[in-house]
């Protein structure tokens, strides 16, 4: 019989929690998989026309509210994206004659965190830690998105993806609390993507799809909830 005032040291120890360290464990995945990329030269596409075409506009950072008043690939081009433009222009002096690493390392970083937010977006939706995380990593190291990361101007879609997420994100927030904090940074992130890419003008449509899926799952849960406490307790 053990002592009194002794604790039992064959007790079970709690099980640790793996999923509590899922942020890191998702910024080592997005590393092993695009490291790589940082050696990685231009491909003489569109790359080629933002850095060495472009270079005399993107090389000044007293370019940028011009960048706001012209288009992306010439003044009069129709594709308005004055946020690429801008994402260049601030990068350029961390670049040199002999390397663009610092370009691929700025797409490392904004796909990193659109893992992050989409795992944080998951977990809003889903209640489940564990769900969120198997499904954020699976979207960091789908193949699907190796040119958006691997590709300079693929930039892009994951400025795109950032302001979209962040935009769902603070949509969530106001259907909750309404603060006026949150509708600053809503319609924030909505002006970001709007400024990103022309398709950054479906965010409304996407953000009332999502607003109705929440409105839904959560009746579906309280009618469920309503249906348990109404069932008569047995004697």
């Amino acid at each position: 019989m053990a002592k009194p005032g002794k604790k039992n040291k064959t007790a079970a120890k709690a099980p640790v929690d793996l999923y509590q360290y899922a942020p890191w464990l998702l910024i080592l995945l997005a590393l092993i998989c695009y490291l790589p990329v940082l050696s990685l030269d231009l491909t003489q596409l569109d790359d080629t026309v933002f850095i060495n075409d472009k270079h005399d506009f993107i090389s000044h950072f007293g370019n940028i509210p011009k960048a706001f008043r012209q288009g992306c690939f010439n003044e009069k081009d129709i594709y308005y994206r004055p946020v690429l433009l801008v994402y260049f222009i601030l990068l350029y002096p961390f670049t040199s004659a002999k390397s663009i690493a610092i370009f691929h390392f700025g797409s490392i970083v904004f796909h990193i965190l659109n893992v992050l937010l989409l795992r944080k977006l998951l977990e809003i939706l889903t209640g489940n830690k564990k769900q969120s995380f198997w499904l954020a990593a699976f979207f960091c190291m789908h193949p699907a998105l190796t040119m958006a990361v691997a590709w300079i101007p693929g930039i892009n879609d994951l400025l795109l993806t950032t302001f979209a997420l962040g935009y769902f994100l603070t949509l969530l927030r106001i259907a909750e609390s309404g603060k006026w904090k949150d509708i600053g940074l809503n319609l924030l992130f909505l002006l970001l993507a709007l400024f990103t890419k022309e398709s950054g003008a479906f965010l409304p449509f996407g953000g009332f799809l999502l607003l109705w899926y929440k409105d839904r799952k959560s009746t579906r849960l309280n009618s469920s909830h309503s249906s348990v406490s109404r069932m008569p307790s047995s004697a």
